[in-house]
């Protein structure tokens, strides 16, 4: 998938109705670091997106040097998918790229 002109590679597993689950990694992982017991668990139930950020494993460009520039593509790889609300799951310092994502990309009151 193109964002910006940047390759994003990505996997998603699981039924394609309802919330999608984006996973973001902790640092020096790739999507292919998750176990994937965990990973086929939450997709029996839910659509799961795993993806590796720009200038990360099988995506192009250069890495971006703060949580919040990690934050900003995870916000346009979601809107490149067509989404308008999706759950995260990060560990490690995908928690703080979850974290920053949230505070600036709340959910709009219905």
């Amino acid at each position: 998938m193109s964002v910006r002109g940047e390759g994003f590679s990505h996997r998603e597993l699981g039924p394609q109705e309802g919330v999608p689950l984006i996973l973001l990694i902790h640092l020096a992982g790739v999507l292919d670091n998750r176990d994937p017991r965990v990973v086929d668990g939450l997709a029996a139930r839910r659509r799961v997106i795993a993806f590796d950020n720009r200038g990360v494993g099988g995506s192009s460009g250069s890495t971006p040097d703060t949580i919040e520039a990690m934050a900003r593509d995870a916000v346009l790889f979601v809107r490149a998918l067509g989404f308008d609300q999706v759950a995260l799951l990060g560990l490690s310092m995908g928690g703080f790229v979850a974290q920053v994502v949230a505070a600036e990309e709340p959910r709009p009151d219905p």
